[in-house]
């Protein structure tokens, strides 16, 4: 819609996109290095209110929270501010330097952030060059006021050891940033002189068993891992053999890869879709790079498609299906194996 002003038509501002994301929790398994590598395809993210091109850019976990602190003027003081071992300033919240009373530096923020952000600490003068002068001329002595807060620096995977763990995603698209925390749970299930077999809690008793026998295990109940550290169920960490489905409240589309694993870099990808409208569906590395374009067409409610993928070019590795049904984004993670 347009309205004239002065003969010159001017467009009605857009609203904000306003992104969301979801994300589930899981449990995984280590691998033979006795860590698990989680993506984030790993939490099976569902992302909508944004028509464009949406980024998974990086995942987080551990310790996070704040800092305030003060420090006053004075003979070449410093505010020494640090955050705990192995996290970094990720923002600044506040900072004056000046008083209580409504004398400030203009350059206090922006000070504070070049000392602080993306580091562990800071030692920052609480003198007047640091702030490009004296904010309130015959004021003495004026105070560094900071509140910052920090976090572990983001990173496009994790390497986890058995344990249970907060993972945040941060998802950006359509000039938003967002949001989502889901629990991983990693566990050491391998057994056997070998190592190549499931250790299992069957009916309190702990068993050794066949990968190929963890599926018939999982469907009656058992559990990963030791019948003494309460086991970790099955039902959140879907055997290797079982196709990657995608499931939400009121889906537009419904999409299922198989087989998962795929060999040799060939899968289909299976589409329903819930309503009619406008369907993408893509295949990307889990760098976010663009591998294929499946699909880029009509689908109308209650169609279903298979679309073919045959590979045999793709490294062994994750790869991430994206299903673009309007604003709304869903995905599926497969696994190539050769």
């Amino acid at each position: 819609m347009t309205y004239l002003l002065g003969g010159a038509a001017q467009a009605t501002p857009l609203a904000p996109a306003s992104l969301a994301a979801t994300t589930s929790s899981t449990t995984v398994l280590t691998g033979a290095g006795g860590t698990a590598t989680i993506t984030p395809a790993t939490l099976s993210p569902v992302v909508s209110g944004c028509s464009q091109t949406t980024q998974l850019v990086s995942l987080v976990t551990g310790q996070e929270g704040s800092i305030t602190t003060s420090q006053q003027e004075g003979g070449g003081i410093k505010l020494n501010i640090a955050a705990p071992a192995r996290q970094v300033f990720t923002s600044v919240e506040y900072a004056n330097y000046g008083t209580t009373t409504g004398c400030s530096a203009p350059t206090s923020k922006a000070v504070v952030e070049s000392y602080l952000l993306g580091k562990n600490s800071a030692s920052i003068p609480v003198e007047n060059s640091t702030f490009g002068g004296d904010p309130c001329y015959g004021v003495y002595p004026k105070s560094l006021y900071v509140t910052a807060s920090y976090g572990q620096p983001a990173v496009a995977s994790l390497t986890l050891t058995p344990g249970t763990y907060t993972v945040k995603l941060t998802v950006s698209g359509c000039g938003e940033t967002t949001t989502s925390t889901a629990t991983v749970t990693v566990v050491n299930a391998a057994c056997g002189p070998h190592g190549d077999k499931i250790n299992l809690c069957h009916n309190g008793h702990q068993i050794c068993v066949a990968q190929a026998a963890v599926a018939a295990h999982l469907a009656h109940g058992d559990s990963y891992g030791d019948c003494g550290a309460g086991g970790s169920s099955l039902m959140a960490a879907a055997p290797k053999n079982e196709s990657s489905a995608i499931r939400a409240t009121n889906p537009d589309v419904v999409a299922q890869t198989s087989p998962n694993p795929a060999t040799s870099g060939q899968f289909q990808v299976h589409v329903q879709a819930a309503a009619t409208g406008p369907v993408q569906v893509s295949l990307f590395d889990m760098q976010g790079n663009l591998v294929s374009q499946l699909f880029n067409g009509q689908l109308e409610a209650g169609e279903q498609r298979d679309f073919a993928v045959n590979r045999p070019d793709l490294r062994q590795g994750l790869y991430l299906v994206r299903i673009q049904n309007g604003q709304h984004s869903r995905f599926a993670r497969v696994e190539v194996q050769k």
